[in-house]
């Protein structure tokens, strides 16, 4: 196996965090993360925008220092999921 790659951290896993109109609650979820006793590379976070009017774009940015952290906008909002009949 090549030594550059095993230095190369990898992403873990991913928290996802569904959102619609909730920019605080959003930013005490992300501010929760950035605090978290874990190497930061080994996790991705993936904000989803559920439509909002005006998407967290600038609450997502502030962590982009801090955090591997991207914003997924759906439009229009969908709603909570509904499972299948």
């Amino acid at each position: 196996m090549n030594s550059m790659l095993s230095e190369v951290p990898r992403i873990r896993f991913s928290i996802i965090i569904p959102t619609f109109r909730r920019k605080d609650s959003l930013r005490a979820c992300l501010d929760g993360l950035a605090h978290l006793d874990y190497p930061r590379a080994e996790f991705e976070t993936i904000v989803v925008d559920d439509g909002s009017l005006d998407p967290p774009s600038a609450v997502v940015r502030l962590y982009e220092e801090l955090l591997i952290v991207r914003l997924v906008l759906v439009t229009p909002n969908a709603g909570p999921a509904i499972p299948p009949m």
